[in-house]
């Protein structure tokens, strides 16, 4: 099974501009719970609640950046002026 991306939303804050999206079997409501131009939150529903998951993959600009057990994660390393794409 190869993996698909969804894109779902582009936000800009404070000059950073954010793609959000989500891979096979997506999340459900992907979404931006806070932005600055330093950090932003993501979140997110899995696609099936009677589903164990092992953990979520993170990726920024197409890069793992973290593997978290929660349906949300926080990433503190942006830079202003950077657009970055992200895929759970």
């Amino acid at each position: 099974m190869g993996i698909k991306s969804f894109l779902f939303s582009t936000v800009l804050v404070g000059g950073v501009g954010v793609s959000i999206a989500a891979a096979v079997e997506p999340p459900r409501n992907l979404q931006v719970l806070q932005a600055t131009y330093r950090k932003i939150t993501l979140a997110w529903q899995p696609e099936d609640a009677q589903v164990q998951i092992a953990g979520y993959k993170v990726f920024r600009n197409q890069e793992e950046i973290a593997t978290v057990n929660v349906p949300y994660f926080t990433d503190e390393a942006l830079q202003p002026g950077t657009e970055y794409s992200y895929t759970v």
